[in-house]
């Protein structure tokens, strides 16, 4: 049920017009096979080498996400139409060296019909709304990998890096400079933009080492995590300006830092930690959204600044 602006009785209210009541249902349904094949290689055929044990594995998989209904101005609730994948993937897991390194290596590629992405557009009455419609095909291509090393009992290094390249292959939208300079509804293809709010690269990097003493268990622990340069265009017209005021369309790069420090009682049943979150005090987007060609704004929402705390727990 969709009510318009908050009135006094506690209903959503137009300042204009009478309060506009929309229900609408919809049923979306899908089939989603799946195929996976998985080998662990033979242990004997590893006896003279470092390998513990080696799986490879292939597998072929259909997604679906729920179609939903949104509201877009004039019109209403308005149908956005489920999002369906197709997923090819590869890979390996290894454990070495007596098990203590473990590698997880994956390679995939995606293929999106009917994505679902945010973007500007307009209702029946020619009313800009910032809403959700379908981009008509996309693809992801990337690999990820996972590394686990226990260089001692004590000692723990984990390390993990994912690589994505992001495609449109049909993206087909309103040209809203057209409709606001000529009042002409005209179409554009958006299949060479980037994706919005995907970083191509991530990694993360955690460190730590557990000190036996006669009170209990002390683990210092230190950890790094990365996103590079991320797109936050909403429309056509952000991207159009993406080299003449790259500021105003991307986020930067950035690394954080988080560090912590554990007591365990030698029972395992009471620990204390003290933490510190954003060590350096970066700032970062955690969200936002360019308009170059409708509104004309680049609105941020900031990441938490340094923070920190300490963690009690106690189990019975």
């Amino acid at each position: 049920i969709l009510k318009s602006a908050v009135g006094g009785d506690g209903n959503i209210g137009s300042p204009l017009l009478a309060p506009k009541v929309d229900e609408r249902d919809a049923t979306f349904r899908q089939f989603t096979p799946m195929a996976s094949a998985s080998w662990f290689v033979p242990s004997d055929w590893l006896d003279d080498g470092p390998l513990d044990s080696l799986l490879l594995y292939a597998t072929w998989s259909n997604g679906f996400k729920s179609g939903f209904l949104e509201p877009s101005g004039q019109d209403g609730l308005v149908v956005v139409e489920p999002e369906k994948l197709e997923n090819r993937e590869i890979g390996f897991k290894i454990d070495a060296f007596e098990r203590s390194v473990r590698l997880n290596v994956a390679l995939y590629s995606m293929i999106f019909e009917d994505m679902q992405l945010i973007t500007v557009k307009t209702d029946s009455a020619n009313t800009l709304v910032v809403t959700s419609q379908n981009a008509g095909k996309s693809m992801i291509e990337g690999g990820e990998m996972e590394l686990m090393w226990l260089p001692s009992p004590q000692a723990m290094i984990t390390f993990s890096y994912s690589n994505n390249n992001y495609k449109f292959k049909e993206f087909l939208d309103q040209d809203l400079t057209a409709l606001a300079v000529r009042g002409q509804n005209v179409t554009i293809d958006r299949s060479d933009e980037q994706f919005p709010v995907s970083p191509e690269q991530t990694a993360s990097l955690g460190m730590q080492y557990t000190f036996v003493t006669s009170v209990g268990l002390i683990t210092p622990r230190l950890d790094f995590s990365y996103k590079s340069e991320i797109y936050l265009g909403f429309d056509n017209g952000s991207w159009d300006v993406r080299h003449t005021n790259p500021e105003g369309v991307y986020s930067e790069a950035y690394t954080l830092v988080d560090a912590r420090l554990t007591w365990a009682n030698n029972d395992d049943d009471l620990s204390v930690s003290a933490y510190v979150k954003n060590a350096t005090d970066e700032r970062y987007d955690i969200g936002a959204v360019a308009t170059g060609d409708s509104i004309g704004t680049f609105a941020q929402a900031l990441g938490d600044p340094r923070f920190y705390g300490v963690e009690v727990r106690k189990t019975f």
